[in-house]
Parts: C-alpha cells; structure tokens; sequence
C-alpha cells in the first residue's frame, strides 16, 4: 500500500485509499513485548504499528463540541448525521421497511443542535428546578440510534451539560434508579418509552419535562399513544410534555450565549449492568 500526505490537518497519519483498506486482511497487530502471563498484549492500529499516531497535541481539542466543530470546519456542508426512514410495513411480518439514507449536514446539524441547547435551557429556567445561569445537570436521554440523539446530546453540551443514556435492555426498575440517582430534570425519549416514563414518574421528584422524539415513519397509531394524550397523562403527573421541534423553536426565539464545556466538565454518565 501506498499512504499518501493527508490533506486534512488534523489527521494524525498518512491517508490511505479506499482501495487500500479495502486491501488490508489485518487491522490491529499487537505490540511486541506488551503480552504477559496475566494479560494479552496491547495492539495497535496498523497504520501506526510502530508508535503511537501523533499530531493531536497542538491543537484546540479540549471537548466533544470541540470535535464537532473541527469536522465542521473542514466540511460545513458534508453529509454529518443520516437516518433511513421507514417508508412501510410488510403486510404479511409487520417489519418495516426502509427507506434510503438522507442526511443532514454539518451546517444543519449545528443550526439544530444550537436552537435545542438554547431551547433546553429554556425549559429548565421554566421548569423552576433550579438556577439556570449556574446549574450544570444531566440531560437524560431514551431512544434507540438515530439523529435526535446525537443533535440533544451536542446541544447539552454546548451548555455543559452532561448526558445519562437509558436502554431497554436495563428495564424500568434500572430506569428509575439511574434517572433518581443522576437528578435528572429533563429527558430526551422517542414516543413508544413515554409511557414508561409516566408510569414511574411518580418516584422521580427531579424529573419535570419529557421531550418526545416523533417516530421514524408511518406507525400504527393503534400502537403509539398521541401528542395529546401523553400530554393529558403528563398533567396529571406534573411532567410537561414537549415535542422535539418544540424545544428546538424555543431555542430559535430565545438565544442564549453557549456555556462551553471544558476539560473539567462531564461530558456522559454511563450506567451498566
């Protein structure tokens, strides 16, 4: 193979081609004299078996958000956040059916992330949690991969704010735990893990707002409560309920200066099993 000189300056080591990867039957090789009777050996990429990649050092890394803006910067209007909608159900399985890939780029990705991070911290001045201008909380966030994730996840933390993931696989009593456990006020969740949500709200004397994520494409409605009734539901447990683009236009009629996070700040807190 043949790595040629990067074009990108943030890149730690020669670039090789498309073909070049495509060639390669090993990815990682262990480092000589690293393996011991008690551990395996310590591998490296392949592209910088002999030392470590350098070229990090000088440059304004200090945060996830920092990250973000580097690959904004070299390619503003590149492909940054892609989803495949579902376009249907087949009739006879029920499974969906995938539509292909559409993107948003970087440029709109941080149009978005900025107008949900300002509208974020909107909702918690309105929620009366706390003080806004000097709190730094959790933004807890429920949903499978998809754009919304990662778009409040960069918008807390254009505001220092951290972010708790919640799965599935954890189940409700796990749920209920972290969220107490991490104070959560706010939580990110699509449509089909609210009333989840709701029903163990009660024990949560942080939590005061869920915002709902849309479903990905034509759903049953049979399946998936409406907009209106969650709402409804959350009334009468004293948790607003806000649609995503909701907190989103929030955020484009009351801008706020970003509290950019620093080495110091969390950036995620991680519950396992």
């Amino acid at each position: 193979m043949s790595p040629h000189k990067s074009k990108n300056p943030y890149a730690a080591f020669p670039e090789y081609t498309a073909e070049d990867m495509r060639k390669l039957k090993v990815h990682a090789v262990e480092v000589p004299g690293t393996r011991t009777d008690l551990e395996t050996g310590i591998f490296r990429n392949v592209m910088s078996q002999n030392a470590l990649a350098t070229g990090f050092e000088n440059t304004s890394i200090h945060s996830v958000v920092d990250l973000f803006n580097i690959g904004s910067s070299i390619n503003p209007k590149g492909n940054c956040l892609g989803h495949r909608p579902i376009t249907g159900y087949d009739a006879v399985t029920g499974a969906p059916k995938w539509g292909g890939f559409v993107w948003q780029s970087f440029e709109r990705v941080r149009e978005r992330m900025t107008h949900f991070g300002d509208g974020l911290m909107k909702v918690y001045e309105e929620s009366g949690v706390g003080d806004v201008e000097k709190d730094k909380w959790a933004l807890g966030i429920y949903a499978i991969n998809r754009p919304e994730w990662t778009i409040a996840e960069l918008g807390g933390m254009l505001h220092s704010n951290a972010t708790v993931a919640l799965y599935d696989t954890l189940g409700p009593d796990a749920a209920q735990f972290i969220l107490h456990h991490s104070e959560v006020p706010i939580v990110v969740a699509t449509v089909d893990k609210v009333p989840t949500l709701l029903s163990i709200s009660g024990t949560l004397e942080k939590l005061k707002v869920i915002v709902v994520i849309p479903a990905y494409g034509p759903v049953d409605r049979s399946s998936l409560p409406p907009i209106e009734v969650l709402r409804k539901w959350g009334a009468e447990k004293g948790i607003r309920i806000l649609e995503f683009s909701e907190v989103e236009l929030m955020g484009l009629e009351n801008p706020r200066k970003a509290r950019l996070p620093t080495e110091d700040d969390i950036w995620c807190i991680c519950y396992t099993s």
